[in-house]
């Protein structure tokens, strides 16, 4: 049998084995990823000297290195025993320390203001290199602040990731895996904290899922605007809170399906009229607008500004898109790209109402006490890995997203764009950051301001994980990890995983798993210890 250790082996000339020792002895191996390398044998060999219950192994050629140590045992007779006495590598000195990163005060304001935009993907915004010109008014705020350009969502979802940014948790700690679901009570949330500090707290969502009770909690003011859709009243003869939601999902789903101008601007009349309410107060505000996710009716002004339909059009609806992911209908190019427009078209539309909010705090001169980050409760696919809309994996174009900050001190502490991974999961802390509050104990991120952040080498795989997005398949995950530079996805439903090189293939084209067996074990067991150490937080 073998036992594989992948380990970046210290900076030493020697490193040390305990083990107890068979006759004959098992024999332990180095492997490497390098290009054709053959295992290279540590023991028995001229490398290895034996010293009481210790073994000495010469490792002066590969300081440093990432490697697998593979300890087998397949050369003993059958039915010998053999124990590794736990096996671990003690270093003869310590690595070399990392430089200090001078510490910047982290910025403070008066107000915090987060507009979620619905299933905006990452890469759409004109200013991260988009052709259309799609957001004019988000790319003049990133102008005045900082665009975060390697900011993911937990999950492809609304529900859960939203719970992500309320409580700082990844949703396999706060378990509100899908509704009703909800986390524990106990458990302290964004709006909780600040309210409990004194902030006016106010929530607008057009977001059926944010409607839902628990969602209210800790808001002084939490306002829907469902486009039409005036409450979410559970209807008489819901026997249980599940088909209570499920009533509620029928009703707003059904209604946003069909083919009818998408309004917005609901979302920010309420907002602007919370703003001008409460301007002279301290207050934190959500506003979740529900476009640029389907289905893709842009209003009129926005309709077919990017390009005509197509002859054979596929309707723009979650039904339809369900159709394709399901393998029940066939899309070609022209398709995707009318997919493409229509959402672009309404992502244009709903960047028009951003510009509205922005002009209101303008207007109300809060603009230079108030820190305004705009970003996504997911992203959005049209085809990439196979699949439309969101929901179903882990892939860039489903859980990359956008993250504009701005307000005091922005710009100064982080500059104009920061390559650095980080999660919606740290919002959390960076909003108590912001307005100078003491998040909660236990939160598995330290922000956005966290030290360590920035400033690290893309080049090195034992960095630490950044942020972890999950989706939940009959309770087995399909997951992945983001390293500075690689990123790991793994499906415990076929056991199937992938691992791509970021840096070379950002678009998650290349799996290298195949050819990089160590860097491969190495992640795998960096992911599985980064769970093992939050799973009971």
């Amino acid at each position: 049998s073998l036992l594989t250790f992948p380990v970046r082996l210290p900076h030493a000339e020697t490193i040390k084995l305990a083990a107890v020792w068979a006759n004959p002895d098992p024999e332990i191996y180095l492997q490497t990823d390098a290009p054709e390398a053959k295992p290279i044998r540590l023991y028995p060999s001229g490398r290895a000297a034996v010293s009481g219950r210790e073994l000495h192994i010469d490792i002066s050629d590969f300081q440093g290195a990432l490697v697998g140590l593979v300890f087998d045992t397949s050369a003993m007779q059958n039915g010998a025993e053999v124990f590794w006495q736990r096996p671990r590598i003690l270093a003869s000195q310590a690595p070399p320390e990392k430089a200090d990163t001078p510490e910047v005060a982290a910025p403070r304001a008066k107000n915090v203001i987060v507009i979620v935009l619905a299933a905006l993907r990452a890469d759409a915004l004109s200013a991260t290199g988009y052709l259309r010109p799609t957001t004019p008014h988000i790319d003049a705020l990133a102008d005045e602040g900082s665009l975060f350009e390697r900011i993911y969502a937990p999950a492809p979802y609304t529900y859960s990731a939203t719970w992500s940014v309320m409580t700082g948790l990844y949703q396999f700690q706060h378990k509100a895996l899908r509704a009703p679901l909800r986390p524990p009570e106990a458990l302290p949330t964004l709006p909780k904290v600040l309210e409990a500090a004194g902030v006016t707290t106010g929530c607008v969502t057009a977001s059926p899922w944010m409607a839902l009770e628990p969602f209210r909690e800790g808001f002084t003011e939490f306002h829907t605007a469902f486009e039409g859709v005036d409450t979410l009243e559970q209807q008489n003869g819901s026997e249980t809170e599940f088909q209570a939601v499920q009533d509620i999902r029928q009703r707003i789903f059904a209604f946003l399906d069909a083919e009818r101008t998408r309004q917005p601007e609901l979302v920010t009349d309420q907002v602007s009229d919370f703003l001008r309410r409460h301007h002279d107060q301290r207050f934190f505000l959500y506003a979740h607008y529900l476009q640029p996710c389907d289905p893709y009716f842009p209003p009129e002004a926005c309709k077919e500004l990017f390009t005509i339909d197509v002859a054979k059009a596929v309707p723009p609806v979650a039904e339809a898109l369900n159709a394709l992911n399901c393998r029940e209908t066939v899309v070609d190019r022209e398709g995707r790209l009318h997919l493409r427009a229509r959402y672009d078209e309404s992502l244009l539309a709903v960047d028009f109402e951003v510009g509205r909010l922005l002009k209101t705090v303008e207007e109300l001169g809060i603009a230079d006490d108030t820190a305004i980050i705009v970003t996504s409760d997911h992203g959005e696919a049209f085809g990439e890995h196979g699949y439309f809309g969101h929901n179903l994996t882990v892939y860039d174009e489903m859980v990359h997203v956008p993250l504009v900050m701005r307000g005091p001190g922005i710009r100064e502490r982080f500059g104009a764009r920061v390559d650095a991974v980080a999660s919606t999961v740290d919002l959390f802390p960076t909003i108590c950051g912001l307005l100078g509050i003491e998040p909660p104990e236990g939160l598995p991120a330290a922000g956005l301001f966290g030290a360590g952040l920035f400033g690290e080498s893309v080049s090195r795989v034992d960095d630490g994980i950044r942020a972890c997005a999950q989706v939940m398949q009959d309770e087995k995950p399909f997951e992945a990890f983001w390293w500075p530079r690689y990123k790991l996805i793994r499906n415990a439903y076929d056991r199937r995983f992938e691992i791509f090189d970021l840096e070379c293939d950002p678009h998650e084209q290349a799996n290298i798993a195949p050819f990089y067996p160590v860097l491969a074990d190495s992640l795998r067991a960096q992911a599985d210890q980064w769970l093992h150490e939050r799973a009971g937080k």
